[in-house]
């Protein structure tokens, strides 16, 4: 069983999840404090830059750094109530329709 620290109202540790669910893994959450927004601020910009014109940072494959960067992007959007980078709207929204995705983030 893997156990995954996830921050309340949040989803850094739903990567771990979304993870979990992409290769049928158990796993239990427990939630821990809030980071700072310093640090999602850095990791969009870099994810932003990194994207161009591909629809994955990876280029075209889906990867794990796409769990990572849309997980930020949620919590940017979410709880942080911050606005997108247009270009990572679209990529967020494409990879929010992945089946692992949704089941990682139904309500538990």
């Amino acid at each position: 069983m893997i156990r995954i620290h996830n921050f309340a109202r949040g989803v850094r540790g739903q990567r771990v999840v979304w993870q979990c669910e992409e290769m049928s893994l158990p796993y239990q959450v427990e939630t821990v404090g809030f980071p700072q927004e310093e640090r999602v601020e850095r990791a969009l910009r870099h994810a932003a830059d990194m994207l161009g014109d591909d629809p994955f940072p990876a280029r075209t494959h889906f990867t794990l750094a796409d769990i990572s960067v849309t997980c930020a992007r949620g919590m940017w959007r979410g709880p942080l109530g911050h606005a997108l980078p247009d270009k990572l709207v679209a990529c967020r929204e494409r990879l929010a329709a992945r089946p692992a995705y949704q089941r990682a983030f139904k309500p538990q």
